[in-house]
C-alpha cells in the first residue's frame, strides 16, 4: 500500500521537490480505521600556531600544546580525531561538557564496553563510506542504502550511544550489539536529547531490542533491520525506531524486523519543531513481524 503526496522537505533542503510516499509491506499493517483517523488527527503523513624568530643565532619555536589543538582527519573532518584502537567510548565520555565537540572517526571496528554519552552541541562522525540505492517507480530520488565504513559493536552494554541535549547529531556509523532490552535500550536512545537531534548515513542492526529509542527529531537516509531479536522485545518496544514524541524520518529502508518497523507510541506528543507531525516520507519499511509503521495512543 501507497501514501503518496507533492511537498518539500521543512528545514531539509529547501526548496527541493519531491514525492513523498511510504511503500508499507509484512504480515500485518495496522492501517484501520482508528488508525486513519489518529494520522488525519494530527496531521502525519506516514511524515600551533608556529613563529619564527631569528636573530643571530636563536631560533625559537611556539607550538599550540597538542591536546589544545583540533586535529584533521586525512578525510577531511576537523575535531577531535578517533583511530582504530583507541577507547571511543571513554574518549567521548571524557570530553569536558559544556563545549561543543565534533568527533572524527576513522574508518575501522570499535568496541563500544558501556555507552558513549554525547553532549549537547556534540556531532559524531564517521569516514564516509559508500552506498547504494533502492529504485522504486514511485520516489525520486530513490532510496539511499549507506555501507558506513566505521562500525560499533556493543559488548555487554544496553546502549552504544546516548544523546544528551541540543543540538547532537551522528552520520556514517554502523551499530550493532546493544543488548539492552528495558526501557531506555538500543543502539542509540535519545530521550534526553532535544528538537534539533540528527541522524543520518546510518546503519543499525542485530540489537536486542530496538534501533533507537525515545527518537526525536529527524533520520534520514538509513537502514534498520533485525533490531530486536530478544524475545522479550516485540510488543514492548522491539522496532527499528521507536518515540513517544513526534518525528521525521525520510529516505529510510526498514526491513526484516522481528517487531514494529517505525514507531510512535503513547499518543506521540507534540513537537512545535515538526510542524508535519509524526511524519515518515521517501521510505520503504518492508518484512516486519508486526507493524510497518505504527501510531499508537495508549
Amino acid at each position: 500500500m501507497g501514501l503518496f503526496q507533492r511537498g518539500r522537505w521543512p528545514g531539509y533542503r529547501k526548496g527541493y521537490q519531491h514525492a513523498i510516499g511510504v511503500i508499507l509491506q509484512g504480515p500485518k499493517i495496522p492501517l484501520g480505521k482508528d488508525l486513519s483517523q489518529s494520522f488525519r488527527a494530527r496531521g502525519v503523513v506516514l511524515k600551533g600556531r608556529l613563529i619564527l624568530l631569528v636573530p643571530l643565532l636563536a631560533l625559537f619555536a611556539f607550538v599550540e600544546p597538542t591536546e589544545d589543538r583540533a586535529e584533521a582527519a586525512t578525510w577531511g573532518c576537523t575535531g577531535k580525531d578517533i583511530k582504530p584502537g583507541n577507547d571511543i567510548d571513554n574518549i567521548i565520555n571524557n570530553d569536558p561538557s559544556g563545549t561543543a565537540t565534533t568527533f572524527c572517526v576513522d574508518a575501522g571496528t570499535y568496541t563500544v564496553s558501556a555507552p558513549a554519552i554525547l553532549k549537547a552541541g556534540d556531532k559524531l562522525i564517521g569516514q564516509p563510506g559508500t552506498w547504494t540505492t533502492i529504485d522504486t517507480a514511485t520516489i525520486d530520488p530513490p532510496i539511499t542504502k549507506p555501507n558506513p565504513v566505521v562500525k560499533l559493536v556493543g559488548s555487554g552494554t544496553a546502549n552504544l550511544l546516548r544523546a544528551r541535549g541540543n543540538p547532537i547529531s551522528i552520520r556514517w556509523v554502523d551499530l550493532s550489539g546493544a543488548s539492552g532490552t528495558g526501557n531506555g535500550s538500543g543502539a542509540i536512545t535519545a530521550g534526553s536529547a532535544g528538537s534539533d537531534f540528527l541522524v543520518e548515513f546510518v546503519r543499525i542492526h542485530d540489537n536486542a531490542s530496538v534501533g533507537i529509542s525515545n527518537m526525536k527529531g529527524r533520520i534520514f537516509h538509513s537502514e534498520f533491520f533485525k533490531n530486536s531479536y530478544a524475545g522479550s522485545a516485540p510488543g514492548f518496544n522491539g522496532s527499528a525506531v521507536k518515540g513517544i514524541t513526534e518525528y521525521q524520518a525520510g529516505n529510510l529502508y526498514v526491513h526484516e524486523e522481528q517487531g514494529n518497523g517505525l514507531w510512535c507510541d503513547v499518543g506521540c506528543s507534540n513537537d512545535s519543531r515538526r510542524v508535519n507531525g509524526f511524519w515518515v516520507h521517501d521510505s520503504v519499511v518492508v518484512n516486519s513481524a508486526r507493524a510497518g509503521i505504527r501510531y499508537e495512543n495508549s
